[in-house]
This record gives structure tokens, sequence and C-alpha cells, in this order.
């Protein structure tokens, strides 16, 4: 287990590990963290599904340009285990076509 807290502790930046360094039982450690950044974890989702939703294509821009700005997001989805149905994303991305 010793093994486990220095590896998580080598992880986290200095400020962090200042913060965590003196606890000494990983699950005490991992406890602490899963609190902390779950809440940040559920906010930073509401804010990807916020900017899918309210993405929109313009005849300005060149369209692959923003298709790749799409993708981003979405990859951002698979990161944070946020996932869609292939047909629901395609849709959606159907809808956010320029009308031109």
């Amino acid at each position: 287990m010793t093994i486990c807290r220095g590896h998580i502790l080598n992880a986290m930046n200095d400020s962090l590990f200042d913060l965590y360094y003196n606890m000494n039982f990983v699950k005490e450690l991992w406890g602490k963290l899963e609190i902390k950044y779950m809440k940040e974890d559920a906010t930073s989702k509401k804010f990807l599904v916020s900017n899918f939703n309210n993405f929109k294509m313009v005849d300005e821009r060149p369209v692959i340009k923003q298709f790749c700005e799409l993708e981003r997001i979405l990859n951002h989805f698979s990161q944070h285990n946020l996932y869609m149905n292939e047909i629901v994303i395609v849709s959606s991305i159907i809808d956010k076509l320029p009308p031109s």
C-alpha cells in the first residue's frame, strides 16, 4: 500500500502534494481526493454537455474546422465516461449544420 500512496502523491503537483502528503493511509488519501474531484468532475461533465448542446455551425467558418471542434468535444465525452448513442450524435450534428 505504501507504493500506491507514493504513486498517487508522485502524480500530484506541488500544491496538492503539500496538502495530502501527511495522510498515511491510501484509502484515506483516495477518499479525500475522490470527494474533492467528484464535484469538479460533475461540473465539467455539465459543461461538456452544455458545449455540445449549444454548439452551432456558421457559414462564415469552414465546415471541416467546425466539425473538428465538435469531434474534440465528443472526445472529451469519452474521457469523462459520457457516452451517446451514435444515431443521436449523427442527428445532433446534422441539426447543427448551417442552413446553407
